[in-house]
């Protein structure tokens, strides 16, 4: 009987120390995520469940030009294709905040940059040199040591959009139908892994990692999220005839930035106060009934 009781209580003083931890402020995720229009040097914020875009800042300067924005940790960057060189951009205001020379130069046309886990950034080009061809490089490059490496070409495919899902990289293409492929960091021969199966009218295409799993993709100006086993390109918000609002839209990248609020001093104590009375009230029902069976 005593040890059912003492159960019973201890239970009871859980269940109210559960009830007011589910009070105490959780951790929760912002999420946002950011895209980039080529001619206009705009950096937007667009609605994930909309597709609507809302302008930061106009900050990257006239006619930057910039490949794709990616994230590397907690910053922003993208690469200037009119100064050849990285630029790290304020989230809160579009503006440069530095610029970084990683030693490649004379990169036209449209191309993406990312960010693998270890800071290594990979960056792609459809023109170089002012060939009129296109030459579709690759480079690795690390901004800790401004320096930069030609690994090779994906062919003849020019790789538009770049983005990492854990240890893969991934690549979408503008030629001819938009297709998804994943990219080999040591060579930069593509294995394809399907097309969007959507038209493409405009020649810019944006990438990122989706914070839940998966990539987004823009096409013509429109948000859509892509299966990394089909390649199948889906519209965020089913309307053909929505899109971000913003024209040239060539990069685009997501970051999830924990936020874990610290409970106030006050809402521990009344978990503790609230535990503590729970099991004084356990002991005494316990020496009560020792009392009771003493006198019987």
């Amino acid at each position: 009987m005593k040890t059912y009781l003492f159960s019973r209580l201890t239970a009871l003083a859980v269940a109210i120390a559960g009830t007011l931890g589910a009070m105490l402020p959780t951790a929760h995720a912002q999420t946002t995520l950011f895209g980039l229009s080529f001619f206009d040097n705009q950096l937007i914020s667009i609605d994930t469940t909309t597709g609507a875009g809302t302008i930061v800042g106009t900050g990257l300067g006239v006619n930057a030009l910039g490949y794709g924005i990616a994230y590397r940790g907690a910053q922003l960057y993208t690469y200037n294709s009119v100064l050849d060189r990285i630029q790290q951009i304020d989230t809160t205001s579009g503006l440069i905040a530095s610029t970084i020379d990683i030693g490649v130069g004379n990169l036209t046309g449209e191309g993406d940059l990312t960010f693998r886990s270890d800071g290594i950034g990979f960056l792609s080009t459809v023109f170089k040199n002012g060939s009129s061809t296109p030459t579709n490089d690759l480079y690795t490059f690390n901004i800790a040591t401004n320096s930069s490496t030609h690994i090779g070409t994906t062919g003849d495919v020019s790789i538009n959009g770049l983005a990492f899902i854990g240890g893969t990289l991934y690549g979408v293409s503008k030629d001819a139908q938009p297709s998804l492929y994943t990219i080999n960091q040591t060579n930069g021969n593509l294995s394809l892994v399907g097309s969007l199966g959507v038209d493409m009218n405009s020649p810019f295409l944006g990438l990122s990692a989706r914070s839940g799993g998966g990539l987004y993709t823009s096409v013509d100006d429109r948000l859509y999220t892509l299966d990394v086993a089909t390649g199948t390109a889906t519209q965020v918000n089913n309307d053909p005839y929505t899109d971000i609002g913003f024209s040239s839209v060539s990069g685009l990248a997501q970051a999830r930035s924990p936020l874990t609020p610290v409970p106030e001093p006050g809402t521990y104590g009344m978990m503790g106060v609230a535990c503590l009375l729970a099991v004084v009230a356990a002991r005494r029902k316990l020496a009560g009934l020792g009392a009771i069976a003493n006198e019987v």
